[in-house]
This record gives C-alpha cells, sequence and structure tokens, in this order.
C-alpha cells in the first residue's frame, strides 16, 4: 500500500513491490519518475532451493503428516485430524508458546521456541497461516508457500492481506474459523494450490534485492 505518510516525504528515489501501489502513490501525488518497480527485498534465504522432504527431514518433522504452519501466535481450533500436526512458531514470545505448550501438549501440536530455520519450516509445511506482515509475506510467497493471512492489524497489514488476496497470492482470513476453512482449503485442493503458487510465481518479482543494489550503484 502507499501508507499515509509516505507522499510527505523527499527521497532521491522509491523502491515498490507491485506497479500497482507505484499508481496508488502517483495517486497521493508523489513524482512519477522517482518511483521505482523493483519488488520487496528478500534474503538469499527464502530463495535458497530445497524440497519438502529434505526440509522435513532437516528439522526432524514427520515426512508422513499434513504440516499446518502457524506464524501468527494463536490456535483457535483443535488439530483437524491424526494425520495433521500443527507446527506454532511464536518468535520470541516464550510467554505464549509455553502457555501453547501447556494447554495443547500431546494433541497434534509442536511448539518451536525462537529459530533462525523459518525458511525450512515454510518448506517443510502444506500450508502456512500468518498475519499480513510486508516482509514475511513475501518471503512466503517468494519460496512459494500456499498461504492464509489470518485477521490483520487494521491498516497497514489490513492493506497487505487485501492486496495478497486480491491477485490470487493468498486467502484473507477475517475469523478463526475462516482461517481453518481456507487452510484445510489448501492440504486438500490440489488445483487451487497450483493456481496460488502460480500467481505467486508470476507476480511478484524475485531478484527486488539485485534490482535495488543495481539502481543505488548506478548512482
Amino acid at each position: 500500500a502507499c501508507i499515509p505518510f509516505l507522499a510527505e516525504t523527499d527521497l532521491d528515489a522509491y523502491f515498490l513491490p507491485h506497479s500497482e501501489v507505484r499508481e496508488l502513490c502517483i495517486q497521493a501525488g508523489m513524482p512519477a519518475e522517482k518511483l521505482i518497480v523493483s519488488g520487496m527485498p528478500v534474503a538469499a534465504r527464502f530463495l535458497a532451493p530445497m524440497d519438502k522432504a529434505a526440509a522435513r527431514a532437516a528439522l526432524g518433522l514427520p515426512a508422513d503428516k499434513k504440516i499446518y504452519l502457524i506464524m501468527t501466535g494463536g490456535i483457535g481450533r483443535r488439530v483437524p485430524d491424526e494425520n495433521a500436526l500443527l507446527c506454532v512458531l511464536p518468535g520470541r514470545n516464550e510467554a505464549l508458546r509455553q502457555a501453547l505448550e501447556d494447554a495443547y501438549h500431546g494433541q497434534g501440536v509442536l511448539t518451536v521456541p525462537f529459530t533462525n530455520q523459518v525458511p525450512a519450516y515454510m518448506h517443510a509445511a502444506d500450508v502456512l497461516l500468518s498475519k499480513a506482515g510486508g516482509i514475511s509475506s513475501s518471503e512466503a510467497a517468494m519460496l512459494g508457500v500456499p498461504l492464509v493471512h489470518t485477521m490483520a492489524i487494521p491498516g497497514v497489514e489490513t492493506e497487505n492481506a487485501a492486496f495478497f488476496a486480491r491477485h490470487g497470492l493468498s486467502f484473507f482470513a477475517r475469523n478463526v474459523d475462516e482461517a481453518a476453512r481456507f487452510a484445510d482449503r489448501l492440504i486438500y485442493d490440489p488445483a487451487c494450490v497450483e493456481r496460488m503458487l502460480t500467481a505467486q510465481s508470476a507476480r511478484l518479482p524475485r531478484d527486488g534485492a539485485e534490482q535495488i543494489a543495481a539502481a543505488i550503484t548506478a548512482q
């Protein structure tokens, strides 16, 4: 999105994730000649190839279960069935991790302490449920993960989730039940997954960091 204060700045250039955002910036009164559509800069480790089996083996995750990766703090429902594993990454919120561990231990839920292996967990997952942060959403899409955006903080996250859903890059859930339905659809509907992954690959440049670096060094 063109966030509200962006038009109040006066920079030499603005690197934007998509042509649609460029149009919004122009409508907000920003100079078109300064607006460069580069795509989001994503760390190389989110672009490195790794297949699902290798990722699960590296992380010690079961090879034969449907894995729901949750990076949004809460679960909101029981595990769908005995063939599923809910893998929860609450980041540095150890209190939340422990609360989830206490509530769901032995019920098909794995709570993961803070980890730098997020790309591997994304590779290992069959579906990712996450809030609509701009960087994390782009990382997931570049890596090629079926994505459900969960209930967003009103404002920029809402716009992020709406943008992704509008372009077929994710589903945007407005409540817990809808998030569960979307996640299950991506688990059990291969055609739906294929459409989403195709959209992710086609609509978001994978070389944003390189484009930004090249534009800056060319000055």
